[in-house]
């Protein structure tokens, strides 16, 4: 993936991650540092890859990139979403290791750090 960006990454391991389907098997990779890890992300984003790319016998579907985040964040993330549909908020999205929360264009952002965060949604 990182020849096809033409990124210079230095990944220091990877591991594929096996879940209940089958077909949605996750790669989890280190990179040597953050400004690798931005980089990459940004420019995965920007190239809109597919798995056929990677391998021909692959389904033309989308390479999804992200930030890795624990499961005690993934968690977190859920319950914020879930509030935050309910309550009829535009934005919900990670940067770094941050949960980040925005009602409308034209509201303040606010960053989510534990479930007590939960109430500036309220």
């Amino acid at each position: 993936m990182v020849n096809k960006l033409n990124l210079d990454c230095n990944i220091v391991k990877a591991y594929r991650i096996y879940t209940i389907h089958k077909t949605d098997m996750k790669i989890i990779a280190w990179l040597s540092n953050s400004n690798y890890k931005d980089r990459f992300i940004a420019e995965a984003k920007k190239n809109k890859l597919t798995a056929n790319q990677y391998q021909n016998s692959l389904p033309d579907s989308k390479v999804y990139v992200n930030s890795h985040l624990t499961k005690s964040r993934r968690l977190l993330l859920g319950s914020v979403k879930s509030l935050a549909k309910e309550k009829n908020y535009k934005y919900v999205w990670v940067s770094g290791t941050n949960i980040l929360v925005r009602k409308d264009d034209n509201a303040r952002v606010f960053r989510i750090h534990d479930e007590n965060d939960l109430n500036k949604l309220l």
